[in-house]
């Protein structure tokens, strides 16, 4: 199967929700969010690893596509099978209102994770 990914973004006031839900996902795989939203505050992200071979995933959001720590990378989870980060408190500035999300499972291509950002839209 091919990597597929569904980006929803949801918002409520100053809250953006945005849910990326993906099937196949590899080690490089990435989903673009479309938030068009250029003044973010990251406060807490959920991940579930629901089938697949890899024990863990560690989701992470850039700035810029296959971004990198000190380029574009802007938080990056520990690794788990699932868990809520909260108590986040990650500015960013996205010139475009574009985010770059990685599922960054440890292993394999067949991997299904649900993931959730939940964002301030100021800073």
């Amino acid at each position: 199967m091919a990597y597929a990914s569904t980006v929803t973004v949801t918002r409520h006031g100053d809250r953006v929700k945005v849910t990326v839900a993906e099937t196949d996902a590899g080690t490089t795989a990435e989903a673009t969010i479309e938030s068009g939203i250029r003044y973010l505050k990251l406060i807490s992200v959920e991940q579930d690893l629901t089938a697949g071979s890899a024990a863990t995933v560690a989701p992470s959001v850039s700035t810029k596509t296959g971004g990198t720590a000190g380029d574009g990378l802007l938080y990056s989870a520990s690794a788990s099978a699932g868990a809520l980060n909260a108590g986040l408190d990650v500015s960013i500035y996205s010139a475009d209102g574009k985010l770059y999300h990685k599922a960054n499972p440890n292993t394999g291509s067949n991997n299904s994770v649900t993931t959730v950002y939940h964002f301030k839209t100021d800073w």
